[in-house]
């Protein structure tokens, strides 16, 4: 199914551009380094989606219309896109592991970003070393290879089907 004609997900061009020029490449792989990128690839993948566009064709696409869809974030609404592009009704293992490294890349900025009770930030390092199979937390080099190239592989995945 062919969606790109139907479907713009761009959305404030010139402040993904300004986000881009400011990604650099980890050297080390520190913590330090690694915060900017994961707050970019937030800003670029998931903040700056055109939610309105998405909406839109959700509610011009599904049968039926979740009643609740007014309140999903852009990550529910790829999650969507990858089930219609999928032809499948629910989501399933190729689903979850397809649309993961998006929650990842949430829960990294949350974990990075915001002030959370220990509990919540050892359940998050837990979910993302189990998620890419990572030693542990602190494998940062392996973490952001893999996050990256699942990010990858999800929009790959997203053009080629569209």
């Amino acid at each position: 199914m062919k969606i790109r004609k139907e479907l713009n997900l761009n959305h404030l061009d010139e402040e993904v551009i300004a986000v881009l020029e400011d990604i650099r490449k980890p050297i080390t792989y520190s913590s330090l380094e690694i915060k900017p990128v994961i707050s970019a690839l937030h800003k670029i993948l998931i903040e700056s989606v055109n939610l309105e566009n998405l909406k839109s064709f959700y509610r011009s696409t599904a049968e039926p219309v979740d009643k609740e869809h007014g309140k999903w974030g852009s990550i529910r609404y790829y999650q969507f896109l990858l089930l219609l592009l999928s032809g499948k009704n629910e989501v399933d293992d190729e689903v979850k592991k397809l649309i993961a490294p998006l929650y990842l890349l949430n829960d990294l900025r949350i974990l990075y970003f915001h002030i959370i009770p220990t509990e919540k930030q050892e359940s998050l390092k837990q979910n993302i070393v189990s998620t890419l199979e990572l030693e542990s937390f602190q494998a940062t080099e392996q973490m952001y290879s893999r996050l990256v190239s699942r990010l990858y592989d999800l929009f790959e995945y997203l053009v080629q089907k569209s």
